[in-house]
Parts: C-alpha cells; sequence; structure tokens
C-alpha cells in the first residue's frame, strides 16, 4: 500500500495519470515475469508478490477515477455501476481463466498467461488520452421547464472554466466539470441558486 502512494503523487503533481498507470502496469508485468522465472525462489517470489500487489493497489486506486474523469457529466453512477459489475465478473472470469490455465500448463503458465493478458492490457493503454484533472459540481438550479433548463446548461457552458454542463429538470440540479479557471459564484448566479 505505501509503495503505490509515491505513483499516486508523481502522477497528480505532473498532471499524467496515464503514464502513472502504465507504469502500473509495467510493474506487474516485471512481478509477472519474476514469478514465472523464479517460481521456486522464495526471496525472489517474494519481492515479486511485493510488486505486483504495489501495481495492483495503484490500478484499484486509480481505476474509478479515471472513470470518473472520463464519463460525461451527469452519467457518473451508471458509469460506476457497469465499472463495479465489470469488476465482480473480472474476478469471476479470471478465476475460471486462472483454473484452467493452472490445470493446462500448471502455475508458471497461470504467470505467463497474466503476463500475456497484462501486455495485451499496457498496448491498449497506447490510444488513451492522459485525463484532464477536472473538478465536479452539483448545484441546485431554481429551474422550471425544459426550455429553461436548456438555457441554463448553454450560458453554464460558456462560463470561464466550464468543460460539460446539464441541467436536469427533474431533480431541480445543475452537474458540472470544470477547471481550475472555474468561478462559482457565476455558476451560482445563473442558477439562482444561494447553494
Amino acid at each position: 500500500f505505501f509503495l503505490m502512494v509515491p505513483l499516486i503523487i508523481i502522477g497528480v503533481k505532473r498532471k499524467n495519470t496515464k503514464a502513472m498507470f502504465q507504469i502500473a502496469l509495467v510493474i506487474m508485468m516485471f512481478a509477472l515475469a519474476a514469478m514465472a522465472i523464479f517460481a521456486n525462489n522464495l526471496w525472489v517470489l517474494s519481492v515479486a508478490v511485493l510488486l505486483f500487489f504495489t501495481g495492483f493497489n495503484y490500478l484499484e486506486a486509480s481505476l474509478p477515477s479515471l472513470i470518473a474523469k472520463f464519463c460525461p457529466v451527469g452519467e457518473k453512477g451508471s458509469a460506476m455501476g457497469v465499472y463495479s459489475t465489470s469488476q465482480f465478473l473480472g474476478a469471476f472470469c479470471g478465476g475460471m481463466l486462472g483454473g484452467g490455465a493452472f490445470q493446462l500448463v500448471g502455475a508458471v503458465g497461470v504467470f505467463i498467461v497474466a503476463l500475456v493478458l497484462m501486455g495485451v492490457w499496457l498496448l491498449l493503454t497506447l490510444g488513451m488520452k492522459n485525463p484532464v484533472l477536472l473538478k465536479s459540481y452539483t448545484l441546485e438550479a431554481e429551474v422550471k421547464d425544459k426550455a429553461q433548463a436548456r438555457d441554463m446548461a448553454s450560458q453554464l457552458s460558456q462560463l470561464m472554466g466550464v468543460v460539460e454542463a446539464i441541467v436536469v429538470l427533474d431533480e431541480k440540479v445543475a452537474y458540472l466539470k470544470v477547471d481550475e479557471h472555474f468561478d462559482l459564484r457565476e455558476a451560482r448566479a445563473v442558477l439562482g441558486s444561494a447553494q
């Protein structure tokens, strides 16, 4: 757990989450290769397991954050639901694949199969964009009809620092994704909100 903290700090300070994500994958791949090659060496295996879980813990902590950064404003709940379902489905499929690989190619083969899958994942990240660090706001909106909600969303989108904005009539709220240039008072003025 403590070994993953530097990855998080460096990623946030340098605003390069993608590189830290890829480094975590490489760390895990290195650990899996070491486990496959030195499966009978307790010391090497112990260090490899430590490295593997350093990368694993970083990914487990950063994946939900990445989803929140990439998903459209107002759809974070749906995106997190899909992520959670995929996470449990992945654990189920991983257990089946690991068990099948163990029966077919033994313990060392399981590490090699995992290494290949991690390599495919690393290749898929090459096209990934580095996420922009944005803040999310949910603000109360004094909105009466759909036309006014569209007008408010349009006005909010034109404010400095607003990257995405939607106004939901049924909830009487506005969901915003903003950068460091955002002025909360301007948004509240558009929404007629004192919150």
